[in-house]
């Protein structure tokens, strides 16, 4: 969605995932030449994660460290992500659809673009949006969202609802997943998955609100089975397309009162 005076909008990030490099060392050091304009400051980080793998003894669940580097804008509010498996750019300083696209797109022209040649494959294309909304000081949450798609208490002994969730999941046209959770009064702005080392590096951290708040999380990945050779042009057509079903679910869901507050 485009960027308005007081949008809700706190955080961005648009994912290329693609086979596993074998020199990722090589990999890290030609970006950080091609980044370095642009986002000078990088830095490694080591991410604990849990690891399912499937073998001939069965489900085997390990713990493993997955090594990822960070190159940041110098005011810090930008961040381009990088692993052996993915290519990323995440923001706390969203101004519209199409400046994050052309500024994914930079980057994913410098991943092809590296002198090892490493990327010649595309595996999925993601974006996902995370909204804080917070209602002004005479409103209600109620006045922002629409009632159907309001976690809501249950009308039994008088109780107060402390948190809510309402997710859902959906099928597009192109194949791709599109997912969209709602939550009311959630234990953090960020969803667990997201707050991680890597946002705590960056400062990007969100105070959980203290009066009533919602978050929307919303998502859309697209697929390629088997893996696509890399076109830009066409990457970007695609990443286009994950975007306009995001601001569309936004549109549906929210009130003409909001967008006149954010305006």
């Amino acid at each position: 969605m485009a960027r308005m005076k007081n949008a809700p909008i706190k955080y961005v990030i648009g994912v290329v995932r693609f086979p596993e490099i074998t020199d990722f060392d090589a990999f890290v050091r030609e970006m950080a030449r091609g980044l370095i304009d642009r986002y000078p400051s990088g830095k490694e980080a080591e991410i604990p994660q849990i690891a399912v793998h499937v073998d001939e003894r069965g489900v085997q669940v390990q713990s493993e460290t997955l090594r990822i580097w960070q190159f940041r804008s110098e005011d810090f509010k930008w961040s381009v992500v990088v692993n052996k498996g993915q290519i990323g750019l995440h923001t706390v300083d969203y101004v519209g659809h199409e400046d994050f696209l052309g500024r994914l797109m930079e980057v994913a022209e410098t991943a092809v673009g590296t002198a090892s040649g490493q990327l010649r494959m595309v595996e999925t294309v993601a974006l996902r949006y995370i909204d804080l909304i917070e209602p002004q000081p005479d409103d209600t949450l109620e006045q922002y969202l629409h009632e159907r798609f309001m976690p809501a208490g249950i009308d039994v002994g008088g109780f107060a609802i402390l948190e809510g969730v309402n997710q859902i999941h959906m099928g597009t046209e192109a194949g791709g997943t599109l997912r969209v959770q709602i939550a009311r009064r959630p234990p953090s702005v960020f969803p667990p998955d997201l707050n991680s080392q890597l946002l705590v590096d960056n400062g990007w951290q969100i105070e959980r609100p203290a009066d009533d708040f919602l978050t929307i999380d919303a998502d859309h990945a697209q697929t390629y089975s088997p893996p696509r050779r890399v076109d830009v042009a066409e990457l970007r057509n695609d990443v286009l397309g994950l975007w306009q079903p995001i601001r569309d679910v936004f549109d549906k869901i929210t009130t003409e009162h909001a967008m006149k507050v954010w305006k």
